[in-house]
């Protein structure tokens, strides 16, 4: 194994520190794909890539979508469109506002879209906006899922809970099965997320609460299993840092930038997200402080630039 995998592949394991979901068994199964994935963006001559996220929490007063995926998908697009590699983020009317509002915190971008679909769209209507992109100039190469609900084997997307959450959920991940064209990306954290059916379905039943429930049956070319889904984003970037080491600035200047926890605090003091796991309006993801996800930032950073990092806010 050479340096250079063996990094992200240690990228790849901090990336999957467990939270307390159990997913080390998920981990194994898709080990390596981290470095698929950033191996798949870096070789491709002109990418262009979708970027699906938003998971609503309709029980939080008022609803909200979650603390985790929004951020960690702006930060992902934020850097790949100083990279130079034009990007759409993909989501659903109730998590546009969200959405909308988190790139206008970043400030000057190059070419960064934001598009909302209705949350009352049918697979079918999903079907015809992926063929009209197809058609038009928006060829995608790529589209990355983050911590964005897909359907289990009853057909409908459910919460870690059980709960059918297909009325709040636009059926997205029609655009990728759509296009078999695209390479697909999926980050989640708990089993229940599109891309999660690349994992087979007894390691989800038999290691996730809820598991045989839960279990999205959607797959994707390359699966990254995160304890936080952010993780998974800010680990993406580090790999393709370590892969092409003039693309290393731009990245450690953005994750250090911690654009991601002004994200999280602009956005749950205007209440436009919510923890997902206390339902609370604070700067927290999945029940965790900033200070926890910086650490395992330090950590991955630390692996891929181990004479640059200097993470301060921890």
């Amino acid at each position: 194994m050479d340096a250079t995998t063996e990094k992200i592949n240690q990228i790849e394991s901090v990336c999957a520190t467990d939270v307390g979901r159990n997913i080390n068994e998920l981990a194994k199964v898709v080990a390596g794909n981290l470095f698929l994935a950033a191996e798949s963006l870096i070789n491709h001559l002109n990418p262009k890539v979708a970027i699906v996220t938003g998971f609503y929490i309709p029980q939080s007063d008022p609803p909200a979508p979650e603390t985790d995926g929004i951020p960690g998908a702006v930060v992902l697009a934020k850097a790949l469109d100083q990279l130079g590699i034009p990007v759409n983020l993909i989501t659903d009317n109730r998590c546009s506002q969200a959405l909308n509002y988190a790139v206008s915190l970043l400030g000057k971008h190059r070419q960064i879209r934001v598009v909302a679909v209705s949350n009352t769209s049918s697979r079918t209507d999903i079907k015809k906006l992926s063929k009209q992109w197809h058609q038009e100039q928006h060829q995608f190469t790529h589209i990355v899922y983050i911590e964005r609900a897909g359907p289990s084997d009853s057909g409908s997307c459910l919460n870690m809970s059980g709960k059918n959450i297909d009325k709040w959920t636009a059926p997205l991940h029609e655009l990728m099965t759509t296009n078999p064209s695209f390479v697909s990306i999926g980050i989640g954290d708990g089993g229940n997320e599109i891309g999660m059916g690349k994992i087979p379905f007894k390691i989800i039943r038999d290691n996730i609460i809820n598991g045989s429930q839960v279990a999205c049956v959607i797959p994707c070319d390359f699966l990254i299993v995160a304890g936080v889904s952010n993780w998974g984003a800010n680990a993406l970037l580090l790999a393709m840092a370590v892969m092409k080491p003039n693309w290393q600035k731009t990245i450690l200047d953005i994750i250090e930038s911690d654009v991601e926890y002004e994200i999280l605090c602009q956005l749950t003091k205007k209440k436009l997200l919510v923890d997902g796991v206390t339902k609370r309006f604070e700067p927290t993801v999945d029940g965790f402080k900033s200070s926890y996800h910086h650490k395992i930032y330090h950590q991955m950073i630390q692996i891929a630039m181990p004479y640059k990092y200097s993470l301060t806010n921890i």
